[in-house]
C-alpha cells in the first residue's frame, strides 16, 4: 500500500524506510476509504514503503482528511468546554515536576497508561484513548492509572527539559514495581520521547515489560529540512527541535541505531508504530517507522489518516492492543 526513506551513512545503517510513490490500478472503491484505515506494514520490499495509490486516491483522502480535521476540532473544542472532561481529570503539565511525581511511594497493581501530547501540547487529542481504556475497565474492579502529560511549553524549552520529568517520573514508578507493566504511547514530538524513554528504561529497569506505541513519530521530516533553510524551522521550532525534527538527521540515527541493540536479558518490549499516509508534516510518512530489528515484538501500521486524523483513527486500535498487552501470560 505504502512505502517510506532515508539513506545509508558511513558510520550509521540505515536507520528510516525509503518511500515510493507506484501508482496501480485503484485499490479499493471509494467507499471503502473510510474502513479498512488500518493495514499492517510487514517490511517485505526491502525497506521501501511503496504507495499504491492512484493520484486521484490521494486527492480524496486528502479531502477526507480535511473534513475530518474540521469535524475533529469540534469535538475538541465541545471536550474543551465539559467542566467534568474524561481527559481533564487525568491530565499533568511536563513542567509542573511536583504533580507529575505524585506516585504511590508503595506497590501497586494499578495498570499505568502514559500519554504524552506532541508539539502543540493539546491533551484533548488523547479523549477517545482514555474514554476506551476508561470502557475497557467499566465492570472490573481495577483502576488504571491514566495520565496525558502535555508538552504545551514545548516552544519554550529544550528536548531534553521535556524528556527528563518524565524519565525521572517512570525512574521512580519501576523503583517500586520493579516488574509491573507499562504502557506509554506518544505523538509527534513525543514519539522520539517515548523511543528515549524505552531505550534508558531497558538500562535502568530492564524487569519492566514496556507496550510503547509512536503515534505519527517525527523521527524527521524534509518539510522541516526546508523550513530550516528558509530560517523558518528554528524559529517554529527553537532550540534543538529543528533539528531534531530534520529529515536524515543525527539524533534519530543515534537513537535508533541504540534501539537496534540487543534487549537485556529478561527485557521484554512490544513497540507499535502508526504512520500516517497522508503526511505533510511529517514527509516522508515512511519517517515515522523506525527501523528496529531486535527481540522486541514490533508492529507498524499504515494509517489512511494525516498528522491529525491519525492518532484518532487508530484510538480503538491501539487500546485493544494495549489491553492484551496487560492480560497476556508472561
Amino acid at each position: 500500500m505504502t512505502s517510506i526513506a532515508s539513506s545509508n551513512t558511513p558510520t550509521l545503517p540505515q536507520v528510516l524506510p525509503e518511500y515510493r510513490w507506484q501508482p496501480n490500478e485503484p485499490s479499493y472503491p471509494l467507499k471503502n476509504r473510510f474502513e479498512d484505515r488500518i493495514q499492517e506494514w510487514h517490511n517485505n520490499d526491502n525497506n521501501i514503503l511503496i504507495d499504491t495509490r492512484t493520484l486521484w486516491e490521494k486527492i480524496v483522502d486528502t479531502i477526507i482528511c480535511f473534513i475530518e480535521l474540521i469535524k475533529l476540532g469540534f469535538e475538541v473544542l465541545i471536550e474543551m468546554c465539559k467542566p467534568n472532561s474524561a481527559v481533564l481529570q487525568h491530565t499533568y503539565d511536563v513542567t509542573n515536576k511536583e504533580t507529575l511525581l505524585d506516585l504511590d511511594n508503595e506497590p501497586t497493581d494499578r495498570p499505568l497508561y502514559i500519554f504524552l501530547t506532541g508539539f502543540g501540547g493539546n491533551s484533548f487529542f488523547y479523549t477517545k484513548h482514555v474514554k476506551a481504556i476508561e470502557e475497557k475497565y467499566r465492570n472490573t474492579n481495577i483502576s488504571p492509572d491514566i495520565r496525558v502529560i502535555k508538552n504545551h511549553s514545548a516552544k519554550d524549552r529544550h528536548f531534553e527539559d521535556l524528556l527528563s520529568p518524565v524519565q525521572e517520573m517512570l525512574s521512580k514508578y519501576c523503583d517500586h514495581n520493579p516488574e509491573s507493566k507499562i504502557v506509554i504511547t506518544g505523538k509527534s514530538l513525543s514519539g522520539l520521547i517515548v523511543s528515549e524513554l524505552e531505550y534508558s528504561l531497558r538500562i535502568t529497569h530492564p524487569n519492566n515489560h514496556l507496550f510503547v506505541a509512536s503515534i505519527v513519530g517525527a523521527y524527521g521530516s524534509k518539510f522541516v529540512s526546508n523550513l530550516n533553510k528558509l530560517s523558518i524551522g528554528n524559529s517554529a521550532l527553537p532550540h534543538d527541535l529543528g533539528e531534531r525534527f530534520s529529515h536524515n538527521n543525527r539524533f534519530t540515527k543515534e537513537l535508533v541505531t541504540k534501539q537496534n541493540e540487543q534487549l537485556p536479558e529478561g527485557c521484554q518490549r512490544t513497540m507499535v508504530y502508526y504512520a500516517g499516509l497522508n503526511e505533510i508534516t511529517v514527509t516522508p510518512p515512511s519517517n515515522e517507522f523506525p527501523l528496529i530489528d531486535n527481540e522486541a515484538n514490533i508492529r507498524r501500521f499504515v494509517v489512511n489518516g494525516d498528522h491529525t486524523s491519525t492518532p484518532e483513527i487508530i484510538a480503538d486500535h491501539l487500546i485493544d492492543l494495549a489491553f492484551e498487552f496487560y492480560n497476556e501470560d508472561e
